[in-house]
């Protein structure tokens, strides 16, 4: 049996992107940056990203001083997706890595991990007749697995964002298998961000919380780690 994990102080931030794809804010003085279709400023603008929302953007050609990267933009506050929309200048990317880290009391997250209780839920397998192959979990994709059965599954989560608890749905964390150990909180202002690299060694996905004091802005979810 594995034991409880409760998750309360993140380790030193890192501020070297490793992934292919890390989360940024933007940084403009007019609180909003536009989405190109090519990489330069003439192409059609396809989307528009607001300041405080969290998109991904490609750190290879970040770290190699490109001057327009690809970004990824969530489709809605918390929907289990993003897509290649297309293109941002660089001077307005802002990694959230590069922000200041935060730790408790000021921000508190407890996340408590207890063994996959397989008999407490509906496995659908697939796609053949007899595959051992895990397709949906509850009828929901699983995260954190690659067709394999998750060692791990969230029983809580538990945020506490200056002095003030934020309640986090569990439709939004109960099929997030195989949590990590390790996060890292940062703040810019009066949001505060909770980034996590979950695996079972082959079905990796990024997740990062968006918080206020006033409660949960936004979740992002990402494969392309």
């Amino acid at each position: 049996m594995l034991p409880l994990l409760a998750l309360t102080s993140p380790p030193p931030a890192r501020h070297q992107p490793v992934y292919p794809y890390e989360a940024a804010i933007i940084q403009d003085a007019d609180a909003y940056t536009n989405v190109r279709t090519d990489a330069n400023g003439r192409a059609a603008i396809n989307a528009t990203v607001r300041a405080g929302e969290v998109f991904l953007y490609d750190t290879e050609a970040y770290i190699q001083q490109r001057e327009w990267i690809s970004v990824n933009v969530p489709r809605g506050r918390f929907c289990p997706e993003v897509q290649p929309l297309g293109y941002m200048h660089r001077s307005r990317i802002r990694p959230v890595s590069s922000l200041p880290a935060c730790r408790p009391p000021e921000m508190v997250y407890k996340c408590t991990l207890v063994p996959f209780r397989r008999q407490a839920h509906r496995i659908k397998y697939g796609p053949a007749p007899g595959s051992p192959w895990v397709e949906t979990i509850d009828g929901l994709r699983p995260w954190g697995v690659d067709g394999t059965m998750p060692r791990t599954e969230t029983s809580r989560l538990q945020v506490v964002v200056a002095g003030q608890p934020v309640a986090i749905p569990a439709s939004l964390y109960r099929n997030l298998y195989n949590g990590s150990a390790e996060f890292n909180a940062y703040k810019n202002g009066s949001t505060y961000f909770v980034v996590q690299f979950n695996s079972d060694g082959a079905g990796s996905y990024g997740l990062v919380w968006v918080l206020k004091p006033t409660g949960l802005v936004q979740r992002v979810l990402t494969d392309d780690c």
